[in-house]
């Protein structure tokens, strides 16, 4: 009978199911989208019993798939953090999942900077407190929204959502305690004064087990709605990032990783628990490996621009075919062209919340424009690396690309042009379920540590080089770059 391991990865807006054996080679996907929910402005949410329905019905479509001389020894969970669910004592939603992408707190992060607040947040969880995540959300709740805070008794990441949902446990990992930011970054452990803000106990947070432990098993219920065996080990898991790390070989400060979704986030790894040595705008959280801690900052949603650009200057193309063509026929850089992030700068302590075209000229067609665009996410690379390397002395050589953007033709020559790096892309898509599939081998010991996994399974991969006159071209736009920027934040900053 042959062992597999099934890996359940829930991004934010679609569920992937992936099958695999244990040399990490896939037997089988299934994927099923569900929706955002926008109830009014600002307000980004899932509908927890379509997130479950979904759940189910990509499971059932892989178990319906199993041979017969084949079993599922484990599942595993990966899901996106930063979001957060309310349920009562009973385990019943008291509202809609809200999401990492929700904004309705923005003014009480804007009072917490004010105030100091955010320093006390970052210095004890790691983290730079932003609209959209759990403690943030909870406190806005707790003054906002009696009714909801009153009720809930628990509030859940989705990771613990769907743990309860299959084995009755409440229970979540360090990586998506983590992204709560209600934890000790250091000790991981629910901290007292975090929990303090945000109006909660810690006996309502989930307890805190390590990514590779095995949480529970399959009930008789769930067994019945995910045709899943009774009795299947569920292994803990854990955040998607956090995962996709060890799945690409991230298990030291030689790997770093730029993450390019909708969010764009880099990733690196560090030994130890504290944000001292970090740049201001950089997080941390924990890795799914103990002992190890993963530095990221969020350079902002720069993977929807893209679409922004096929809306705006090629809508008789419904792809971005015609883009990528016309873009790799007129390879040239204008030196004084410049698009300034919409939503501002994630390098500068203020963001804005205007962006758009500078320097602009008559001559200018939608393929310079567009080309403009893709510098913009490059240059915000380039910024938070290089304040990386000011304050931990790391300079980074090679970068792992992974996400939608290693897709282009194009952007991944931008950013190794104008960042003078080596760029490594994958064609490989399933990330963050390999890494939660190398987690359930720990688990059940077909393997002792993560470095056995990669003599059996290597991805393939494709280096882009910098070209050098390129580079050359880039280095005084660069600066340029950031001198506008920062000045458009300051003449805007009364506005923002």
């Amino acid at each position: 009978m042959e062992d597999l391991i099934l890996s359940l990865d829930i991004g934010t807006t679609i569920i992937k199911c992936v099958l695999f054996n244990k040399e990490g080679q896939e037997r089988m996907v299934a994927e099923k989208r569900y929706h955002l929910i926008f109830p009014q402005p600002d307000y980004v949410e899932i509908d927890p019993a379509e997130l479950w329905s979904a759940v189910q019905q990509t499971i059932n479509q892989i178990v319906s798939s199993i041979k017969t001389n084949e079993q599922i020894s484990a599942l595993v969970v990966t899901t996106q953090g930063g979001s957060v669910l309310p349920v009562d004592q009973y385990g019943q939603p008291t509202h809609n999942l809200i999401t990492w992408l929700d904004k309705r707190a923005k003014t009480l992060v804007q009072q917490w900077n004010a105030d100091g607040t955010s320093k006390t947040i970052r210095k004890n969880s790691g983290w730079n407190p932003q609209p959209g995540l759990p403690l943030v959300l909870i406190a806005w709740l707790r003054q906002n929204n009696r009714q909801v805070f009153q009720k809930s008794a628990k509030w859940l990441s989705v990771n613990d959502f769907i743990i309860h949902k299959l084995t009755g446990n409440y229970v979540t990992n360090p990586s998506m305690a983590g992204e709560m930011l209600l934890v000790d970054i250091q000790k991981c452990v629910w901290h007292e004064g975090l929990c303090k803000l945000a109006g909660i106990n810690p006996s309502q947070l989930s307890p805190i087990m390590p990514s590779s432990a095995i949480v529970g098993k399959i009930t008789d219920s769930a067994s019945k709605e995910t045709t899943l065996p009774k009795g299947l080990p569920v292994v803990n898991g854990g955040q998607d990032h956090a995962c996709e790390a060890i799945a690409f070989g991230a298990i030291n400060a030689k790997n770093t990783i730029l993450a390019c979704g909708t969010a764009w986030v880099i990733n690196i790894v560090k030994d130890e628990g504290s944000v001292d040595t970090l740049p201001n705008q950089m997080d941390l959280n924990f890795h799914v490996l103990p002992d190890k801690w993963i530095a990221s900052q969020f350079l902002g949603e720069l993977g929807s621009y893209p679409e922004w650009i096929l809306r705006q200057f090629w809508s008789s193309s419904n792809t971005f075919d015609d883009m990528n063509l016309n873009l790799l026929q007129k390879n040239i850089i204008h030196e004084n062209l410049f698009f300034l992030p919409l939503n501002g700068s994630r390098q500068l302590d203020k963001q804005t919340n205007y962006g758009g075209f500078i320097g602009a000229k008559l001559n200018h067609d939608r393929v310079d424009l567009s080309k403009a665009v893709l510098e913009n996410a490059a240059f915000e690379v380039r910024w938070a690396l290089e304040q990386l390397k000011e304050t931990n002395h790391i300079k980074i050589q090679k970068l792992w690309m992974i996400g939608g953007a290693t897709r282009s033709p194009v952007w991944p020559n931008i950013i190794a042009d104008i960042n003078e790096l080596e760029i490594i892309l994958t064609a490989y898509a399933h990330g963050p379920a390999l890494g939660a599939a190398i987690l359930g081998m720990l688990s059940l010991g077909f393997i002792e540590k993560p470095d056995q996994f990669f003599q059996f399974l290597q991805l393939e991969e494709k280096i882009i080089k910098p070209n050098k006159s390129n580079s050359q071209a880039y280095s005084n736009k660069y600066i340029k770059y950031q001198t506008l920027t920062r000045n458009f934040s300051k003449l805007l900053e009364s506005d923002s």
